[in-house]
């Protein structure tokens, strides 16, 4: 397969705001290194956190490709990658760095290979989501069956998975968004009762939610989301009531 000297991507060669990102078509293509493969990236996945690198929250050398996230095609594997079974050819997703661009060298540890009834679209969109949701609901706090879950941003990105998962459980949600349109997309992914913060009803969230489950609380809140931005996150964490 024919691997290309040069390539475009998106670059940050300093912190600041998105006049800061720049587009190259003469960005040198990696050579993977030991325990990498090379991917020709079909789909890049855009983040909130791509942000945090953009701006210096998270400090990051710099000039960077930015992205944390991308799904595409093996086209050369580094030294010491047999371990992984990835061949060049393999479709494949990778979480690491440099995905606003057409070629990354990324950790063949960190790279799966896709199923041929998955596309690209598909997987990009749902595997860093996939994962938190995944890790809330099954590491941080194991829901059960019955469980009351508080889901705040329930219309985010993470938050529909969660909403849905927490449906596949058996679980009983009470979701918060924005707006009546993000109410009605909570409600239309199965959620119990989703409450708008920026109603009447959501200025004393807290009562609500308690008497929601006839008083009694929840069994665990979730915020899918690190900074709040004028959204209400009422106190409410694992174990019933504030």
């Amino acid at each position: 397969m024919s691997i290309p000297a040069t390539q475009r991507a998106v670059v940050v060669e300093e912190i600041g705001g998105p006049e800061v990102l720049q587009f190259k078509s003469d960005w040198a293509v990696p050579q993977p290194t030991e325990g990498q493969v090379l991917v020709k990236n079909e789909i890049s996945g855009i983040s909130y956190t791509d942000t945090y690198f953009r701006t210096g929250l998270y400090p990051s050398p710099k000039p960077e490709v930015l992205g944390r996230e991308a799904a595409g095609t093996v086209v050369a594997l580094g030294p010491k990658t047999e371990e992984f079974n990835l061949k060049v050819g393999d479709r494949v997703i990778w979480l690491a760095n440099a995905g606003y661009a057409e070629y990354s060298a990324v950790p063949a540890a960190k790279t799966l290979k896709l199923p041929d009834t998955v596309s690209y679209e598909d997987a990009t969109a749902s595997f860093m989501s996939g994962l938190t949701v995944l890790a809330l609901a099954r590491e941080t706090y194991t829901v059960q069956p019955g469980d009351w879950v508080l889901l705040h941003a329930a219309a985010g990105g993470a938050g529909f998975l969660m909403t849905q998962l927490l449906k596949h459980v058996g679980a009983k949600v009470i979701g918060t968004a924005g707006g009546p349109e993000k109410v009605e997309l909570v409600k239309s992914l199965g959620a119990d009762h989703v409450i708008d913060y920026r109603s009447e009803e959501g200025k004393d969230g807290v009562k609500t939610v308690m008497d929601i489950p006839g008083g009694r609380g929840v069994d665990v809140s979730m915020t899918l989301l690190e900074r709040t931005h004028g959204r209400a996150v009422w106190p409410l964490s694992r174990g019933k009531g504030p």
